[in-house]
C-alpha cells in the first residue's frame, strides 16, 4: 500500500518539475521508512520498487507517461540487476537518480544511481520493452512518437552482459 502511496504522491509532484527529454538524469528523493527495512537497513528488494518508481517520474515528466496512456502502451521489465556498495537506514534520506542511457531494436537500458549525500550507495540497471495488446513496440516508433531521433544509441557491452537472461532450456 505504502508503494501506491508513494508513487501517487510522486506522480502529483511530477506535474510540477521540469520536463526531461529522454536521457537526462531524473532525480527523485525519498525516505527509508520502517515498512522498507530489514534489521534497520533498507532490504535489497526495495532498491528495485525504488529504481522503477524513479524511471516512472522520468517516464512521465518526458512525457512518455501520456503517449502511454493514449496508444494503450506499457512497460514490462526484461530484466534488472543491482551492485550495492553502502547500506541505506532506517529513516534516512536517499536521492535516486535514473536514466535511459540507451536503446537498441526493441529495448530501452536505464541506470539508476543510489545516493546519501554524495555518497553513492548503489547502482542498478535495467532492459525495458515497450508493449500493446498487438505484442512489442519497437524502439524507432516510440522516439518518433516523442518527437526523437530514432538512431540506435548503443549500450556497453558490459551491461548488457549484466542484464543478459539465462537461456530456456526445454
Amino acid at each position: 500500500m505504502i508503494l501506491y502511496f508513494r508513487l501517487l504522491t510522486m506522480l502529483l509532484k511530477g506535474l510540477f518539475h521540469k520536463p526531461l527529454l529522454l536521457g537526462e538524469m531524473g532525480e527523485t528523493t525519498f525516505r527509508v521508512l520502517p515498512i522498507d527495512t530489514e534489521f534497520m537497513a533498507m532490504n535489497a528488494g526495495r532498491y528495485f520498487n525504488f529504481m522503477e518508481l524513479s524511471q516512472q517520474n522520468c517516464n512521465q515528466r518526458a512525457g512518455f507517461l501520456k503517449l502511454a496512456i493514449k496508444h494503450g502502451w506499457w512497460v514490462v521489465v526484461r530484466s534488472q540487476c543491482m551492485s550495492y556498495y553502502k547500506p541505506i537506514m532506517i529513516m534516512q534520506q536517499f536521492e535516486v537518480r535514473s536514466q535511459v542511457i540507451g536503446w537498441d531494436e526493441r529495448h530501452f537500458y536505464w541506470e539508476t544511481r543510489f545516493f546519501k549525500g554524495n555518497q553513492l550507495c548503489s547502482v542498478g540497471w535495467s532492459k525495458v520493452m515497450v508493449r500493446s495488446k498487438r505484442g512489442g513496440i519497437d524502439s524507432a516508433s516510440v522516439l518518433s512518437q516523442m518527437n526523437l531521433d530514432p538512431a540506435m544509441k548503443p549500450v556497453s557491452s558490459e551491461i548488457l552482459t549484466r542484464l543478459e537472461s539465462p537461456k530456456r532450456s526445454n
